[in-house]
C-alpha cells in the first residue's frame, strides 16, 4: 500500500476525543473531582497541622540566626514557599515573643544580605520580614513608633544599623496603607531634632574613623540622606543664606568644617565664590584661612577646604593684594595656629611667584618685622610643630643666634630674659625649655632640624 494521506475533509473534521472536552462533566465525573479536592484539603491541612506542631515545639536557642538557619526551620521554609499566607505557617509572631522586634529586624536584614545562592533561605527571609511589616501595620503602629520598637540610636551610628532598611520598609509601606508622605529623611530630621544636627551626624556617619572603612554601606546610606536633604531644599528653591541659617553656623569657623556644615552649603550653592564670600563675612578673612589650611588635612574637610583655599588665595592675587598685605590678613602676633598661618602665607608666595618669578619675598624677614622687639615670642612660636618649608625658620634663627655667638645660656638670658640663677639652676619655663633644648642640639653640631628648603635658600624666606 502506498502512504496512509488525510484528505482535505479529514483534516476540517473535528475529532470525537476533542469534541467530549467541550461537553459537560456529568454528575458522577463532578462527585469524583469534589471528592479528590476535599481528600486533598484534609490532606493539606494535616500537613499544615503537623508542620505547625512541630514548629511550636522546637527549642529556639539563644542565637536567632543559628535557628533560621536550622534544618528545622528550613524545612518548614520549603513547606511555606508558594504557598497562600493563610495556609503557611507562621514564624514571625514566635521569633518576636522570643527576641524582640529588633534582634528579629536586624538579624532578618543581615541573612537576607548573606543568603548567597540560597533561594530558599532568602525567600523565607524575605517573607519574615514581610510579616514583621504587616505585623506591625495592622497593630496601628507609626513611623515613630516602630522607630522605638528598633531601638535605633540617636547618634551616627543609626547609619550603621541593619534596622534602617527595616524602618525604611515600614515607612513604604505605611505610605501606602495610610496615604502618608512620611519619609526616611524626614523622620530622621526629627530625631536629630533639625536639619544642622542631622548634617553633623551625616559627616560622622562618613568620615569618623574606622567605622566609616568598615562600614561602607553606612556610608553610602548617610550620602544619600545627604543627598535627599540637598534635593528637597533645591525643590523649595532655598536661597543660600537660608541654607546657611538652617546649617546653624556657630562662631567657630574650624566647628563649621568638621560637623560638615561648610561642605554642604558648597555642595548645594551654585557658586563656590559666594560661598567663600559667606565665610569671609561672618568669620574674617585670617580667620577662614588659617581654618581651611587646617581642614585641608582632616578627612571632613579636606576635599572642600583645597578648594576655597585656591578660591582665596586667587582672589587675594586677582585684587593685587601684595605679599605683606596677606601678611597682615593673617595676624601673625595674634593667637591661633602659627604652622597654619606659615602654610598660608607660604601657599600665596608660590602663587605669586607663578605670575612674577622675580618675586624675591622674604618671609622670614616679614617674621622679624613683625616680632620686632618680641624675639622671644618668635622663638616660641616657631618652636611648636612645622611641617615641611616651615620648619627652615626656626633654623635660620638658630643661624643668627649662632652668629651673634650665643651659647645656649646666653640665649636663655639674652632672648628670654631669664636671671642668670635661674639658667644656672635649669629652671626653665614648659615654653623655653624644648627651645633651649633645640638650639643645644643646633649649636653643638647635631641638631635635629631639617635641612633648610630650597625656596628658604633661594631667598624667599
Amino acid at each position: 500500500m502506498g502512504d496512509s494521506k488525510l484528505t482535505v475533509a479529514e483534516v476540517a473534521a473535528p475529532h470525537s476525543r476533542f469534541l467530549r472536552k467541550s461537553e459537560p462533566k456529568t454528575s458522577e465525573e463532578r462527585a469524583f473531582d469534589s471528592l479528590t479536592s476535599k481528600i486533598d484539603d484534609l490532606v493539606d491541612a494535616s500537613k499544615l497541622k503537623k508542620y505547625k506542631l512541630q514548629w511550636n515545639q522546637l527549642q529556639l536557642g539563644d542565637d536567632l540566626a543559628a535557628v533560621l538557619k536550622s534544618p528545622q526551620v528550613e524545612k518548614l521554609a520549603k513547606f511555606n514557599l508558594n504557598r497562600a499566607p493563610g495556609s503557611q505557617v507562621s514564624l514571625i509572631g514566635r521569633l518576636t515573643a522570643k527576641y524582640g522586634d529588633d534582634i528579629v529586624a536586624r538579624t532578618l536584614v543581615s541573612l537576607e544580605r548573606n543568603a548567597g545562592d540560597n533561594p530558599t533561605r532568602l525567600s523565607m527571609v524575605k517573607q519574615l520580614r514581610d510579616d514583621q511589616v504587616a505585623n506591625w501595620l495592622k497593630n496601628g503602629e507609626t513611623v515613630p513608633g516602630v522607630l522605638g520598637i528598633l531601638k535605633l540610636g540617636k547618634d551616627e551610628s543609626i547609619f550603621r544599623s541593619k534596622a534602617l532598611d527595616v524602618l525604611e520598609d515600614f515607612i513604604k509601606k505605611y505610605n501606602t496603607a495610610k496615604h502618608g508622605d512620611e519619609s526616611l529623611l524626614k523622620t530622621l530630621t526629627t530625631v536629630y531634632g533639625g536639619e544642622s544636627e542631622l548634617v553633623t551626624m551625616i559627616t560622622r556617619a562618613r568620615t569618623s574613623y574606622p567605622y566609616a572603612q568598615m562600614n561602607p554601606q553606612s556610608v553610602e546610606k548617610a550620602k544619600s540622606i545627604e543627598n535627599q536633604l540637598i534635593s528637597k531644599w533645591r525643590s523649595d528653591k532655598l536661597p543660600e543664606f537660608s541654607v546657611m541659617s538652617k546649617l546653624k553656623f556657630s562662631d567657630d569657623i574650624n566647628a563649621a568644617l568638621s560637623t560638615g556644615k561648610v561642605r554642604v552649603l558648597f555642595k548645594y550653592s551654585a557658586s563656590k565664590t559666594s560661598v567663600l564670600k559667606r565665610l569671609n563675612a561672618k568669620y574674617g578673612e585670617g580667620e577662614v584661612a588659617v581654618a581651611l589650611a587646617r581642614a585641608k588635612n582632616t578627612p571632613s574637610g579636606h576635599d572642600v577646604a583645597t578648594v576655597l583655599q585656591q578660591k582665596q588665595l586667587t582672589g587675594w592675587l586677582n585684587n593685587g593684594d601684595s605679599v605683606d598685605k596677606v601678611f597682615s590678613i593673617l595676624k601673625f602676633k595674634d593667637a591661633g595656629v602659627f604652622s597654619y598661618k606659615l602654610d598660608v602665607l607660604d601657599e600665596y608666595v608660590k602663587l605669586v611667584k607663578t605670575t612674577n618669578p622675580e618675586d624675591t619675598t622674604n618671609i622670614f624677614k616679614l617674621l622679624r618685622k613683625v616680632f620686632s622687639g618680641d624675639e622671644d615670642k618668635l622663638a616660641i612660636a616657631l618652636s611648636r610643630p612645622l611641617d615641611g618649608e616651615a620648619k627652615g625658620y626656626q633654623a635660620l634663627l638658630f643661624k643668627e643666634w649662632l652668629a651673634k655667638d650665643l651659647d645656649p645660656m646666653s640665649v636663655a638670658v639674652n632672648v628670654f630674659k631669664m636671671p642668670e640663677a635661674d639658667v644656672a639652676a635649669a629652671k626653665y619655663s614648659s615654653e623655653v625649655k624644648p627651645i633651649i633644648k633645640q638650639y643645644t642640639k643646633f649649636f653643638n653640631g647635631a641638631a635635629d632640624i631639617q635641612p633648610l628648603p630650597p625656596a628658604v635658600r633661594n631667598g624667599r624666606s
